[in-house]
């Protein structure tokens, strides 16, 4: 039986693969446990060919080309065709620690989890290493994910987890195709659908500072995108809250208040950013009332947002705020 099945979509990362893959090879784990799939999005470099030359290495090794469809789709291909009982999410341009999972897949057989959720290291622009850790979480404990959904705040990679595949398939979960924050959207979906969580603090994943990478880069329009791109998670997080008959009213509610934080931040964001010309500011307000995120409705997560948001509600004063 395949134990766990590694999802890598790659885009133009010919620089990085070779280590991406070697360190999935460098875990501890025999062959015969885990088949590794990589699903390549359309590249212009060698990335194919790399892939490919590794298949000839390693007889559980999946190569699949599509014409650039986007992460989301190049990750849902990995779902549809993953075999394992578990899902892991690598993205090529990063890599795995050394010598980490032989002991992360005992424990969630052993407590029969549903996710079991690690620390990150991570590059930072400037080349340093940081260590992105979960705040407030006890570690080595078993949560209901509608437990981590009302007291702490976990929604960002879904690349530093390991999933139970049938949580997928039983519930149709895929990322969403055009979003800048697809995985922040899609752990907003599946959290609340875990039954059985464990936190371990165990730095697992190393994310790399990658300039070239589509989400990564930081110049004014990447930054114009990746904030309008939050108005667009709210966007869809409100519509879950409004269709989704799986989640309890306490959830909608705890959601209903962090996406109108998300508003509140929107708007600071753009101020310090100075993303928007004056002359956009009521066509940029129209888009956000068609996106049923604006004005903002109800709490927030904590009462100086709160009161932020009954000021920004106020276009006048909205306006004002922004470009005075």
């Amino acid at each position: 039986m395949i134990k766990l099945s590694f999802i890598v979509p790659i885009y133009n990362t010919e620089n990085y693969l070779d280590e991406c893959i070697s360190s999935l090879y460098n875990q501890g784990l025999n062959e015969y446990e885990f088949e590794v799939l990589l699903i390549d999005d359309g590249s212009l470099d060698s990335s194919l060919s790399l892939a490919n030359q590794w298949s000839q290495k390693y007889n559980n090794i999946r190569v699949f080309h599509q014409a650039n469809q986007g992460q989301a789709v190049a990750r849902n291909y990995g779902i549809e065709n993953a075999r394992g009982k578990y899902l892991m999410f690598v993205d090529s341009d990063d890599y795995l620690l050394p010598q980490k999972l032989y002991c992360l897949l005992n424990i969630i057989d052993k407590h029969k989890l549903d996710a079991l959720i690690y620390n990150m290291k991570a590059q930072s622009q400037d080349g340093g290493t940081i260590l992105l850790k979960i705040p407030n979480v006890k570690y080595d404990v078993i949560y209901e994910g509608e437990e981590i959904v009302l007291k702490y705040f976990v929604f960002g990679s879904m690349c530093r987890g390991i999933y139970a595949r049938h949580i997928f398939s039983d519930n149709n979960l895929r990322f969403k195709s055009g979003l800048t924050h697809e995985d922040s959207e899609l752990c907003f979906r599946i959290y609340p659908l875990l039954r059985q969580v464990m936190f371990i603090d165990s730095e697992v994943y190393y994310y790399r500072y990658n300039i070239q990478s589509t989400d990564r880069s930081k110049t004014p329009q990447k930054i114009k995108q990746n904030i309008e791109s939050d108005a667009i998670l709210a966007s869809e997080v409100t519509k879950e809250i409004n269709n989704n008959n799986k989640f309890p009213f306490v959830v909608k509610r705890r959601y209903s208040m962090i996406v109108n934080s998300i508003m509140t931040t929107l708007f600071l964001r753009v101020r310090n950013n100075q993303i928007w010309r004056i002359d956009e500011f009521d066509n940029k307000i129209k888009w956000l009332e068609e996106l049923n995120v604006y004005p903002v409705k109800g709490m927030t997560c904590s009462w100086k947002s709160f009161l932020l948001s009954k000021i920004f509600n106020q276009k006048l004063l909205l306006k004002l705020f922004l470009y005075r």
